[in-house]
């Protein structure tokens, strides 16, 4: 269970989810050429219709998307050295012993679910020892099979997420997983407080957005006049 990434994925997948298209209006410059002789003069030209005001929050939006691609870029390096840092033997050990208390405080939670239980841990086993893209198929079922056990098992882990033991682990884990980070780029403290930075950017400008947006939904729709 690689759990940086899995929170780095998330938060990415809400932030590519806002992006906005925008569409681009552009204008035609018509020119004028002298009439041949015999013909009749041109006709006046007709006025050009005025260029469309910008929508509401059109300039938030095309910010948004830039940062949307400053958050990828930083998620992606972020995930590279971690996937680094996850193969160190230290950290193997104690993302073992983390998962190990995980299935643990499960199992003394919900005992009818023992089969279930197994199933999840031996599939996250499975998973660590293959290659994404060499055993991509075989990945792709075992992954498949993870997710369906891990909705099924949803609720037996929130009952958990609280435990003050649990809790505990997971913070050594994750410190052991920074330091092991750290050591492998020391860049990686920079590149989390930009990607905390840019994420806190990315929601106020949503927010900025929406506030825009809202007046004009909040406008009622003119009735046609009688006949």
């Amino acid at each position: 269970m690689k759990l940086l990434t899995k929170q780095i994925n998330s938060h990415w997948k809400l932030l590519a989810a806002t992006g906005a298209s925008l569409g681009l209006a552009g204008s035609v410059l018509l020119a004028q050429q002298p009439a041949p002789e015999g013909e009749p003069p041109p006709q006046p030209a007709q006025p050009q219709p005025e260029a469309q005001p910008q929508q509401p929050g059109q300039d938030i939006q095309q910010e948004l998307q830039q940062l949307q691609t400053q958050l990828q870029q930083v998620t992606e390096q972020l995930i590279a050295i971690q996937e680094v840092a996850l193969e160190r033997d230290d950290v193997i050990d104690a993302r073992e012993d983390f998962q190990d208390m995980i299935s643990d405080k499960m199992l003394a939670e919900a005992p009818d679910l023992e089969e279930e239980i197994e199933r999840q841990r031996e599939i996250g086993r499975e998973l660590d020892e293959l290659d994404r893209e060499e055993d991509a198929e075989q990945y792709q079922q075992l992954e498949a099979e993870y997710q369906q056990m891990q909705q099924q098992l949803a609720p037996v882990e929130q009952q958990i997420a609280q435990d003050e033991e649990l809790l505990e682990q997971r913070e050594e884990f994750n410190q052991m997983l920074m330091s092991a980070m750290n050591e492998i780029d020391e860049a990686t403290d920079r590149l989390l407080d930009e990607y905390e930075s840019l994420q806190q950017e990315f929601a106020m400008l949503q927010q900025q957005l929406m506030q825009q947006q809202q007046p004009q939904q909040q406008q009622p729709q003119q009735q046609p006049a009688p006949q």
